[in-house]
C-alpha cells in the first residue's frame, strides 16, 4: 500500500513539475521581451523584476519537485515518472502550440501591426505602418478632401469645400463656414472675433446651426462676425502657429486661443500616425524651447517617403522629442515570434520613464511660452487676446485629474497672463441636457453653454479695444 501511494505521488509531482517548469520558462520569456528583448532595461521596471523572479522561482521549484519525483519513483520510473512527465510536457506544448495557432487566425491588422481585440501586439511593426499609411495617402484627394496636408502646420482645412458625410463646410479661405464657399473676407459685419483651436472650437460632430460660432454670433450681437480658424487634432501650438500665419492679416478685433489638456500634450508631438487611431500619415511641426525660445522643428513637415520610405521607425529624425514613441515597444527579439508573448506584453506593457524632452516639466514650460507669445503677438497687432480652457467629460468627473491643465494655468497667473478655465461656467449651465456627443465633442445644447461662458469674456475684450463695437470690419489685405 506505501509502495502505491509512494508511486501516485511521484507521479503526481512529476505531472506538476513538467507544468511548473514551462509555466516557469513561459514567464521567463515574457519578463525577457517585455523591453524589447533588452533585459537590463526590463528589469528596471519593478513589475518586471517581480515577475523575472517569480517565474525563476516557480522554474526552480517545479525542477525540485521533479528531483523529489524521481527519486520516489527509483522502483518503477518508467511509469511513475519518465511517463507522467513526458505526458506533462507533451500536453503543455501542444495547449501552447493550439493557442499559438488560434491567435494568429483571430489576428487583425491595425495600424501599428496586429491587434487581438482591442490590445495591439508588441512590437510594433513598422512595415505594416508604413503600408498602411502609403494606402493613406494614396487614397486622399488633395483637390476635395475637406482636410488637406499642409507644410506649417501638418494639416488644416481644404477651401470651398464640403465634408464627405457633409456635416461641414469650408468658406474659400479655409475656415469653417455655414455654407461651402462662402467668402469671409467680404462679409460686412459688425466686430470681427477670431476663435483659435482644436475640434472642440471646430465644433466636431454638430453642423453649423449646433456649433460654437454660431452661437456666439448670436450671443454677442451687434452683427459680430465669427472667424473660425479651429482645426480638429490641433495641439495648441498649432493653432497658435495658425495665429500666427493667418490671424493678423484678417486684424480680428479679438483673437480667442481655446484648448482642452490634450491640446498641451499634442505639443510633443511629432508623428500622428503613431498614435495608431487617428488615421493621420502626416507629421507635425514642434516648437522647442532653446536658451528661453521657441524655435521649430520639422518645417516644413516631412510627408509621403520622407517618412514611410525608411526601413525602420527609428530611422525618422526627432524621435526624441515625439511623446508617442517609446523605443522598446519597436524592438524585436527572436522570441516575438511567439504570438502569445507579442499579447502579452501588449496587454501588459511596459512604461519606461519619458525623455525629459517629453516629460510633464518640458510640457508645461512649452505651452506656457506658447500661450504667452500668443497673447503677446495678439496685443502687438491691436488685437484683445482672450485665453480660455475648454472643459471635456474628463473635467466633470469629480474623480478626474488635470494636472498639466493646472500647472499651466498656474504658471501663465505667476507671469501675469489672464487664461480662464471654463470649467465651473459650463458644468453649471449645461445642467440641462446632454453636452457631449457620442465621440466627445460637444452637442449643440453644450456648444450653446460654451457660449453662454464665452461671450462676456469676449465683450469685455471688445470694450478694452476702445472701438464701437458695431464697426463694420475692413476685409483683411
Amino acid at each position: 500500500m506505501a509502495t502505491r501511494s509512494s508511486g501516485r505521488s511521484a507521479a503526481i509531482l512529476a505531472v506538476a513539475g513538467g507544468y511548473g517548469v514551462q509555466a516557469g520558462l513561459l514567464g521567463l520569456a515574457f519578463a525577457a521581451t517585455r523591453a524589447g528583448g533588452d533585459l537590463g532595461s526590463s528589469l528596471e521596471s519593478s513589475g518586471s523584476r517581480l515577475l523575472a523572479g517569480g517565474a525563476l522561482a516557480l522554474a526552480v521549484t517545479s525542477i525540485a519537485l521533479l528531483v523529489l519525483a524521481r527519486r520516489r519513483a527509483a522502483a518503477a520510473r518508467r511509469e511513475q515518472f519518465d511517463l507522467p512527465l513526458s505526458m506533462a510536457l507533451v500536453s503543455g506544448l501542444l495547449c501552447f502550440l493550439v493557442i499559438e495557432a488560434g491567435l494568429r487566425v483571430i489576428a487583425q491588422p491595425d495600424a501599428l501591426g496586429q491587434r487581438i481585440g482591442a490590445t495591439v501586439l508588441l512590437p510594433y511593426e513598422w512595415p505594416a505602418v508604413a503600408q498602411a499609411n502609403r494606402e493613406l495617402l494614396a487614397g486622399s484627394r488633395p483637390d476635395s478632401d475637406f482636410y488637406v496636408a499642409d507644410p506649417r502646420l501638418g494639416w488644416t482645412i481644404g477651401p470651398a469645400r464640403t465634408s464627405e458625410d457633409g456635416l461641414y463646410a469650408s468658406g474659400a479661405e479655409g475656415l469653417r463656414s455655414r455654407e461651402p464657399g462662402l467668402v469671409e473676407a467680404a462679409v460686412r459685419a459688425g466686430p470681427r472675433i477670431a476663435l483659435f483651436g482644436d475640434s472642440f472650437a471646430f465644433s466636431e460632430e454638430v453642423a453649423f446651426p449646433d456649433s460654437l460660432a454660431r452661437y456666439l454670433e448670436e450671443e454677442l450681437g451687434n452683427g459680430a462676425q465669427l472667424l473660425n480658424f479651429g482645426v480638429p487634432g490641433f495641439g495648441i501650438d498649432q493653432a497658435a502657429l495658425r495665429f500666427q500665419y493667418e490671424g493678423a492679416r484678417w486684424a480680428p478685433r479679438v483673437a480667442v486661443l481655446a484648448f482642452i489638456e490634450d491640446d498641451l500634450l499634442r505639443t510633443a508631438n511629432v508623428y500622428t500616425f503613431l498614435k495608431g487611431s487617428w488615421g493621420l500619415p502626416l507629421s507635425k511641426p514642434r516648437y522647442v524651447l532653446r536658451d528661453g525660445r521657441l524655435e521649430l522643428v520639422n518645417s516644413p513637415t516631412l510627408a509621403g517617403e520622407a517618412l514611410f520610405g525608411r526601413s525602420s521607425v527609428f530611422d525618422l529624425p526627432y524621435l526624441d522629442y515625439e511623446i508617442e514613441f517609446v523605443a522598446e515597444r519597436w524592438r524585436r527579439h527572436p522570441l516575438h515570434a511567439s504570438y502569445l508573448l507579442r499579447l502579452l506584453n501588449g496587454m501588459f506593457p511596459g512604461w519606461p520613464a519619458r525623455g525629459s524632452l517629453v516629460s510633464d516639466d518640458a510640457i508645461v514650460a512649452l505651452s506656457t511660452r506658447i500661450i504667452q507669445d500668443f497673447r503677446n503677438s495678439a496685443l502687438a497687432n491691436g488685437m484683445a487676446p482672450v485665453i480660455v480652457y475648454f472643459p471635456t467629460s474628463g473635467d466633470l468627473n469629480p474623480a478626474g485629474k488635470r494636472p498639466i491643465k493646472n500647472r499651466v494655468l498656474a504658471s501663465l497667473a505667476v507671469d501675469g497672463v489672464a487664461a480662464t478655465d471654463l470649467t465651473p461656467c459650463f458644468a453649471a449651465g449645461s445642467q440641462a441636457a446632454e453636452p457631449f456627443m457620442p465621440g466627445g465633442h460637444y452637442t449643440g445644447s453644450g456648444n450653446q453653454a460654451m457660449a453662454g461662458c464665452l461671450a462676456p469674456l469676449i465683450r469685455t475684450a471688445l470694450e478694452s479695444t476702445g472701438a464701437d463695437n458695431g464697426a463694420a470690419a475692413e476685409p483683411p489685405p
